[in-house]
């Protein structure tokens, strides 16, 4: 499942949704964006290096391949051979949940709910409520003395919708001191620090989230994702999500991250996972999801950095024709084709990202909008 906004767009005016279910959607728009705009870029220049051989063949372990860390300044050109960690800046690896987990979401919550709760009722109702400017949720006015815990969620969740990151902050902020139980609270606090790329205090406070609800898997999986761009509690991170595994081992994405953690851990001497580890947790997790494009892409990443370069190229064109829009592993695979000297089909595959890149800077210029003031309304 993919992190479509327009999709998204689409299908939310016609569902009835509940003001918790309006601030999971909201929260999953801005991880969402924050994918796409926040990344850090990297300065690395092309590397040149000789072919490794034919696709089939392999050479010797490619310590600069496979990576989960995405950037946003290409530094690919066709004919040139980067490392294969490097994806051209598209997203991250993966979004914290799937579509299918939010619409999962909506439909419990309105199930439980009045029929006749719709967004554009919910913001109706937050305007009601003294929601109250940017600036005097910054300031930290009385206005938000007397709030109840929706009324947080709600303004909280507008503001990053609205890209107020630091008022959003604030909002969250207070509103964790007033409940300190609330789960979608402390989310939505670790998100807006997430969106201001502070790293290592959103996996803190995210961490904290899943340990007022250890059942609930959503917050481990914005864990993970926020875990993708810090090295802050390593130890504490891998240990959630191989819980959250064993919570809920159905779940494709829960062993993805872990296995993504696991990696990460590796890499930097955190930990002695093997790559055999890795590649076992990546595969089940496609077992239990065969439409999961992003854990294809990160196989053929961990298959790159082995100069594993045919495996690579197989996981890279799986991951395309289950998302044919991830710019990431068109780069990948671009990288791939021209490790094994294929310049014909890495300079397509480069044309092809080139395309989607221009697109994605297209969409993310465009401002965010309410979902609820739609055409149906």
């Amino acid at each position: 499942m993919d992190c479509d906004l327009q999709k998204l767009e689409t299908v939310r005016p016609a569902q009835r949704l509940s003001a918790a279910a309006t601030t999971w959607y909201l929260l999953w728009m801005l991880l969402c964006a924050a994918s796409w705009s926040l990344a850090a870029p990297q300065n690395q220049q092309p590397q040149s290096k000789s072919p490794a051989g034919s696709a089939g063949g392999k050479a010797a372990p490619d310590h600069d391949a496979g990576s989960f860390e995405y950037y946003d300044k290409p530094e690919y050109r066709p004919g040139e051979v980067n490392a294969s960690r490097d994806p051209g800046g598209y997203s991250a690896p993966a979004y914290a949940d799937s579509y299918s987990l939010i619409l999962d979401y909506v439909e419990s919550e309105t199930a439980a709910e009045a029929p006749n709760h719709r967004l554009g009722g919910e913001k109706s109702a937050d305007r009601q409520d003294g929601g109250g400017t940017p600036q005097e949720a910054k300031s930290g006015t009385p206005a938000l003395e007397g709030w109840n815990e929706k009324q947080f969620l709600s303004r909280g969740s507008s503001l990053l919708l609205h890209r107020e990151f630091a008022p959003a902050t604030e909002v969250f902020r207070r509103g964790v001191e007033r409940f300190p139980e609330s789960v979608k609270l402390e989310m939505g606090l670790g998100i807006a620090l997430y969106a201001r790329g502070q790293y290592d205090e959103a996996v803190g406070v995210l961490a904290r989230a899943t340990d007022l609800n250890p059942s609930d898997p959503r917050p481990y999986l914005v864990l993970g994702k926020a875990y993708s761009r810090s090295s802050s509690q390593s130890v504490q991170v891998r240990k959630r999500l191989e819980g959250l595994v064993k919570l809920d081992p159905q779940n494709a994405q829960a062993r993805y991250y872990y296995a993504l953690s696991l990696w990460k851990g590796s890499r930097t001497g955190q930990s002695d996972t093997s790559r055999g580890q890795v590649e076992s947790l990546l595969k089940s997790a496609l077992a239990l999801d065969a439409h999961f494009a992003d854990g294809h892409l990160e196989l053929g990443a961990l298959y790159a950095e082995q100069a594993q370069y045919g495996e690579a190229i197989t996981e890279y064109r799986q991951a395309i024709k289950l998302k044919p829009d991830l710019a990431a592993a068109h780069y990948r695979l671009a990288q791939a084709y021209a490790r094994t000297g294929d310049k014909a089909a890495s300079q397509a595959e480069f044309a092809l990202y080139e395309r989607l890149r221009r697109g994605e800077a297209a969409q993310q210029a465009q401002p965010s909008k309410d979902p609820g003031t739609d055409k149906d309304q």
